[in-house]
């Protein structure tokens, strides 16, 4: 018996406890000023769209780890004339609904509202569910395309304006007053 999961399990652990060091480290050290507004989204869209396809292939693989491990923990193999594909595609998605703001928070210099952008990535991504449900009787490659793909770009729209919105702008510098005229002298 291999033992992948309890490998998988203990790099999560050292991994965990590495970024709870790495914090406490990052914590003693004074906050850099935040870098000028570029008043762009385009960081935010290309982070956005790579750390939605990371986050789709990274939940896909996650949630098939997951499920074998399961299934050979509790002895129930997928049976034979069916797919085992729904931990893959659950992984997948929710890997997508998080990564897309979370690369456009992270662009914005976590600036903005994260967990705006993520309802409203979770709120596209219904939206993109329930029309592909909808329009498609069979479960083709075809319709699952047509699926992914404008979803994704919905979502890194949607979390890019999400997160331009909620960025928190500098107040204004009060404008200067005129220095009175010299007093005349007597």
């Amino acid at each position: 018996m291999r033992a992948y999961p309890v490998r998988i399990l203990l790099l999560c652990a050292l991994a965990v406890a590495a970024s709870a060091r790495l914090h406490a480290l990052g914590a003693q050290s004074p906050a850099p000023p935040p870098p000028p507004d570029s008043g762009t989204t385009a960081p935010m869209i290309l982070a956005g769209t790579g750390m939605g396809v990371a986050g789709l292939l990274g939940g896909a693989i996650a949630g098939q780890v997951v499920d074998g491990a399961g299934r050979k923990l509790f002895n129930r193999p997928c049976p034979a004339r069916t797919s085992c594909e729904g931990a893959e595609v659950i992984g997948g998605l929710v890997g997508l609904i998080v990564g897309v703001p979370l690369g456009a928070h992270l662009a914005n210099h976590r600036r903005g509202r994260f967990l705006s952008a993520l309802a409203g990535s979770a709120a596209v991504m219904g939206a993109g569910y329930a029309t592909y449900r909808l329009t498609s009787p069979e479960g083709t490659e075809r319709a699952q395309n047509l699926f992914v793909w404008p979803t994704l770009a919905a979502q890194v729209a949607i979390s890019a304006l999400i997160e331009h919105a909620t960025t928190p702008r500098p107040l204004p510098a009060p404008p200067l007053k005129a220095a009175p005229p010299p007093a005349p002298d007597r």
